[in-house]
């Protein structure tokens, strides 16, 4: 059996996929997966396949969406959205609807005021979204 070696950090071969990240803070260290680490930072990702009627919390009431249905198109529509329901659309895009649910697309929406917002796919098959939601 191999014996185990300590690496000095700066020798650690580089990744760009980890299943955890390794942290100092002083003389303490941790572990991170990458997602909570991106997401401290105010970033999120979701690339994911949802079924039919499936509904996802996202976990900001608020900021700037970028939204693509990656199993029909490549495109993508990109939004500011605000705890209100509301907010503006700056690029628009056939499978994808902001602030209110209807048939056959991801709907971006939250359930009133400073409420998270959720995705939920009102299709008829399973479809896959790449989201990226920024604080």
């Amino acid at each position: 059996m191999a014996e185990k070696q300590d690496i000095a950090m700066n020798e650690f071969p580089i990744n760009n996929v980890a299943d955890y990240l390794y942290t100092e803070k002083g003389n303490n260290q941790q572990k991170v997966t990458p997602t909570d680490l991106v997401k401290s930072c105010g970033f999120f990702r979701l690339d994911k396949t949802i079924t039919p009627g499936e509904t996802y919390e996202l976990p900001y009431n608020s900021g700037l969406i970028m939204v693509q249905n990656a199993s029909s198109v490549h495109q993508k529509a990109i939004a500011v959205v605000y705890g209100s329901n509301t907010g503006n659309i700056i690029v628009p895009q056939g499978a994808i609807n902001f602030f209110s649910e209807v048939e056959n697309k991801f709907c971006i929406m939250n359930a009133g005021e400073n409420t998270k917002y959720v995705v939920k796919s009102t299709y008829a098959s399973n479809q896959h979204i790449i989201l990226t939601f920024i604080l």
